[in-house]
């Protein structure tokens, strides 16, 4: 429950606090999927593709990443289903891909957790502090990463907030995103792409850490929303796990840094 606290002593409070003291417990990390808790792999997904097809990883790639089916999904405006069956005439127009077939394609895309950051959500948990799920990303992608990796979308909290932009109807950086996070004191998000934590930052005071040791260039939201090199003194650029640790303890974050 938050803390109401008379006007003139609430400003007092904040006024005391800065940047490298520790934050209260009612702080919320907010963990992006992709790039951050799960490694991507867009050209192994257009190699694999380009298996079951008479086309090569080049000109599928192409045709995605020109369609509107990635943004399509991840604001849905299509459902499961329909962006599986979209997904397999882009890859093979001449013949039907069978499901089982499209979703073993798919499987590229995600080769594996990012276990440095999973440690460290779980690890904040432990600490006492809220940590939560953020991320633009469709139901087909949700369904099959719930399968393969379920630890991803632990927030070990039933309470903690998991915003997935295909149920809110707009992806990052559109503010309603953010807009759906309310009733925390301090909100640090972690993501690979710093035009999503401007708008966090600029528009809704809340603090960034720049994650970019597992950046995939073939990403097509990458390729939509390339970094801009922003810099801000609430954001911090993490190149490791080991430096995520540290960006997060200058934040007043404190978790075990071994």
């Amino acid at each position: 429950d938050r803390i109401h606290l008379p006007k003139k002593l609430h400003t007092k409070f904040l006024k005391k606090e800065s940047v490298g003291e520790r934050m209260p417990k009612n702080t919320l990390v907010l963990f992006d999927i992709g790039c951050v808790l799960i490694k991507l792999n867009f050209k192994g997904f257009y190699e694999a593709a380009a298996k079951v097809s008479k086309q090569n990883a080049t000109m599928i790639e192409k045709a995605y990443a020109t369609s509107t089916l990635e943004i399509d999904a991840v604001e849905g405006r299509i459902k499961d289903q329909e962006y599986c069956d979209e997904l397999k005439k882009l890859i093979e127009p001449r013949r039907e891909v069978s499901q089982k077939e499209l979703e073993e394609i798919m499987k590229h895309l995600w080769p594996r957790m990012i276990q440095e950051c999973i440690d460290i959500k779980r690890e904040l948990a432990n600490a006492g502090y809220a940590v939560g799920i953020f991320s633009n990303i469709g139901e087909s992608g949700h369904r099959l990463l719930e399968e393969k990796f379920p630890e991803i979308f632990e927030t070990y909290n039933p309470h903690s907030p998991k915003i997935f932009s295909y149920k809110v109807k707009a992806m990052k950086p559109k503010e309603p995103m953010y807009r759906e996070m309310q009733g925390y004191k301090r909100v640090i998000l972690i993501d690979d792409k710093d035009n999503y934590l401007r708008v966090g930052i600029e528009q809704f005071g809340w603090y960034g850490i720049h994650f970019t040791e597992y950046i995939d260039s073939h990403e097509p939201l990458r390729i939509l929303h390339q970094d801009s090199g922003w810099t801000h003194q609430h954001l911090i650029t993490a190149t490791s796990a080991m430096e995520l640790r540290k960006g997060l303890d200058k934040f007043g974050v404190k978790i075990d840094t071994q």
